[in-house]
């Protein structure tokens, strides 16, 4: 239970690192685009996550992407209560944002499953 909550914390924090510091239709922070942002962190917390805990990637993979998914709608929420007519096509924002979390975050557990051997050695 501790891991999974653990994860799901990751991926918010993955989510608000690319979604919560830019203005509405702003599509950089500090330079960087992003889903590039967003695509990093949910890799590398995947990774990582896999590496050190001892449990199954694809789980871990999920509670991420589900991290992430609440950080997202969060966002979304909070900027419709400001201004009801941002993000009128919030679906499809959600949509994209969650295919590159999904193949990011496998990525991430894929690679963890490769390092797991060398690890143990």
């Amino acid at each position: 239970m501790k891991n999974k909550i653990f994860a799901i914390t990751v991926g918010i924090i993955a989510g608000a690192i690319s979604y919560w510091f830019n203005s509405y239709n702003v599509m950089t922070v500090m330079g960087i685009h992003i889903f590039l942002l967003l695509s990093l962190g949910c890799f590398l917390g995947t990774f990582l996550l896999c590496i050190f805990l001892n449990e199954n990637a694809s789980k871990l993979m999920l509670f991420v992407c589900l991290g992430v998914l609440f950080a997202i709608i969060g966002r979304i929420f909070f900027d419709i209560i400001h201004d009801s007519t941002s993000h009128n096509l919030f679906i499809f924002e959600i949509i994209i944002a969650m295919t590159i979390t999904i193949l990011s975050a496998l990525a991430g557990s894929y690679f963890a499953q490769l390092f797991k051997p060398l690890k143990s050695k």
